[in-house]
């Protein structure tokens, strides 16, 4: 059986609770990103980009080199969305990503928050956060975590 599903001013939430956030279980975030009142916190994604480290050289003979220096950090985000709850709540589930972001970035915590996808764990450090502008008629607002995490980790 097929599920449609039709965006509409209001709001409609349905979801499975899971420790450490997620819809169905398949991403997770640790320390869990928690919110107060009837707010909620998914985790939609946890992409990562790998880079070597290189030097190319331009020769007059037209031959091609590469140096390679090893492994780049893995640049990756935490994506989020937050359903907002009831208006009444006057923003306090962003003040509580907020207050996240302060805790677990590394300048403050010194060290990795674990994010996983699937059966794929990994320690990441949190270096940023991006947040896009609030959707009324849903009641949602994206939230971006940026991270580093080593290839090894």
């Amino acid at each position: 059986m097929a599920a449609t599903f039709e965006v509409c001013t209001g709001k409609v939430f349905s979801f499975q609770s899971t420790a450490g956030n997620g819809g169905v279980g398949f991403y997770k975030v640790s320390p869990e990103i928690t919110t107060g009142g009837d707010a909620r916190i998914f985790v939609t994604g946890l992409p990562l980009s790998y880079a070597e480290i290189i030097q190319p050289v331009v020769s007059m003979d037209d031959r091609r080199l590469i140096y390679t220096f090893g492994s780049a950090w893995s640049e990756g985000q935490i994506s989020l969305l937050l359903l907002l709850g009831e208006s009444s709540t006057k923003g306090q589930a962003v003040n509580d990503v907020i207050r996240w972001y302060e805790e677990n970035r590394v300048s403050k915590k010194k060290g990795p928050v674990q994010a996983s996808s699937g059966g794929e764990g990994r320690d990441v450090f949190v270096i940023g956060m991006q947040m896009g502008a609030a959707d009324p008629n849903i009641n949602t607002q994206q939230i971006t975590i940026l991270t580093l995490a080593s290839i090894d980790s």
